[in-house]
């Protein structure tokens, strides 16, 4: 349905990101979850956006989440195998200290 939905408006070839904003509840992936709280040692840096590429752990841990399997079956059902891949993660917190946490998946031509 989500591709069907951006297809109204862009042709599905224009897609290179997806952003899933204003994350509240922490997933239960333990590895994700470590992840996340090393990046909240940054402290005043927690705004600056930090990316993890394959084949890092922390990108196959946060690419395990719910969230990540839930990008991954959507570009797998878009796309077909081997056609696309999320190729790096970004996390960064649009506000204060340990609030809306934003992941933004980046896809490339597998």
């Amino acid at each position: 349905m989500t591709k069907a939905v951006y297809e109204i408006d862009f042709p599905l070839s224009t897609l290179q990101d997806i952003f899933v904003t204003n994350i509240v509840n922490a997933d239960k992936n333990l590895a994700a979850t470590r992840v996340l709280e090393s990046r909240e040692r940054l402290g005043s840096l927690i705004t600056r956006p930090v990316g993890w590429e394959a084949p890092s752990v922390a990108f196959h841990a946060l690419l395990g989440s719910r969230i990540g399997r839930l990008v991954s079956y959507f570009v797998l059902g878009a796309y077909g195998q081997d056609v696309k891949q999320v190729t790096r993660i970004v996390t960064f917190h649009s506000s204060d200290y340990r609030r809306n946490l934003n992941i933004r998946f980046d896809i490339e031509d597998a």
